[in-house]
């Protein structure tokens, strides 16, 4: 659209640019436009390309981020559970985990936390046999 507009201003003022010949203006002008395009695309593809390799860089520390989380809120699976056993995982240390007892079972519900810890709302089944609560 822009390159147009040029071009047919160069070509309006044909008397002024006689000495160098019409034609010898609007290809100078028409190499610019297209020089001036091409150096944008190549820009904006070096901006994506860096934009591309940022965003890839945070989702590997995010995930590194989460994989260590997992690591410290890995709890050995047992055969049997006491209530008593429970009670330390319900939610108190930030990075551990937060075990749930319901029907004989027991959940590591770390992912939750926002639910479990304390401050939430079912922070009360947190670190207990919660089979009557539910």
């Amino acid at each position: 659209m822009h390159g147009t507009l040029l071009l047919a201003a160069l070509a309006a003022t044909a008397p002024i640019t006689t000495a160098f010949g019409i034609g010898t203006v609007v290809e100078v002008a028409a190499a610019s436009l297209a020089a001036g395009f091409a150096y944008n695309v190549f820009a904006d593809g070096q901006q994506k390309d860096a934009l591309r390799a940022a965003r890839a860089a945070e989702d590997a520390a995010a995930a590194d981020r989460l994989d260590e989380r997992r690591a410290r809120a890995f709890v050995e699976p047992r055969e049997w559970w006491r209530e008593d056993e429970l009670a330390p995982y319900d939610g108190s240390d930030y990075d551990g985990p937060i075990l749930l007892a319901a029907d004989g079972k027991v959940f590591n519900v770390w992912r939750g936390r926002q639910f479990y810890s304390k401050g939430g709302p079912y922070a009360v089944m947190a670190g207990r046999d919660a089979s009557r609560m539910l």
